[in-house]
């Protein structure tokens, strides 16, 4: 794995982003706010828990069935862990970015949407990236300000000052991706034959949504404790 430098910044206005302004739901919790709805098909992809006392591999439908939790598209970390691995802790999943295997293995996939040397686009979020260059191209999204790089897809797995990439799509928008610096989950948007190879993907924890669906933490009604229950 490589990483970016400021010199390989996208400068000046970001025309290639300007459709992207348009497609996202300006505001709001759903799904359409993080990949364009006008897509095919729509999957969230879990962030793996870290391995911390955990078996390798240990999946959250291990740890929803394990703690008599539902296991369902709209999961929460919080709700299905509880106290035994509270967010941040060594066991619980990556907040905002995808560990470089889960990435590995969904770069994999998509490379097989994505033909040889194709352009791709990478976004950063300049909350976690500041500062950057006063001319560096910027991308306007709900989740605030990316700062942008270009490459082939293979690049994917590089990081900017030390953190990985938010989102990521190739010239012709084939698929998105976009990977919520407050989430612990990576939604991606494409054609219906992309997203099934996604589902079906060795060691992908992915389940199928839609642009409506919530994704806050309150979104788990299923699992959500009530106020005299313990999580």
């Amino acid at each position: 794995m490589t990483a970016w430098t400021d010199s390989e910044l996208l400068r000046g206005r970001f025309h290639d982003g300007e459709w992207l302004e348009a497609a996202l739901a300006p505001s709001g919790n759903t799904v359409a706010s993080l990949v364009p709805a006008g897509y095919s098909a729509f999957t969230r992809i879990l962030h793996p828990p870290a391995p911390g006392n955990l078996c390798p591999g240990t999946s959250w439908a291990e740890i929803a069935r394990r703690r008599r939790k539902t296991v369902h598209p709209g999961m929460q970390w919080e709700y299905i862990a509880g106290s035994e691995h509270p967010l941040f802790s060594p066991t619980a999943p990556d907040v905002g970015r995808l560990p470089p295997a889960t990435l590995s293995t969904l770069r994999a996939v998509l490379s097989r949407f994505t033909a040889a040397g194709t352009e791709c686009y990478f976004g950063f979020w300049e909350g976690k990236t500041y500062p950057v260059a006063s001319d560096a191209a910027r991308l306007s999204t709900p989740a605030g300000p990316m700062v942008m790089f270009s490459g082939t897809i293979e690049r994917a797995s590089d990081e900017y000052k030390l953190e990985g990439v938010n989102l990521w799509w190739p010239r012709g928008k084939q698929w998105f991706v976009n990977t919520n610096q407050d989430l612990t989950s990576t939604y991606v948007a494409g054609s219906r034959e992309c997203i099934d190879a996604v589902l079906t993907a060795d060691s992908l924890e992915a389940f199928v949504v839609t642009p409506t669906a919530d994704i806050s933490v309150l979104s788990d009604n299923i699992n959500r404790p009530s106020h005299n229950e313990r999580p």
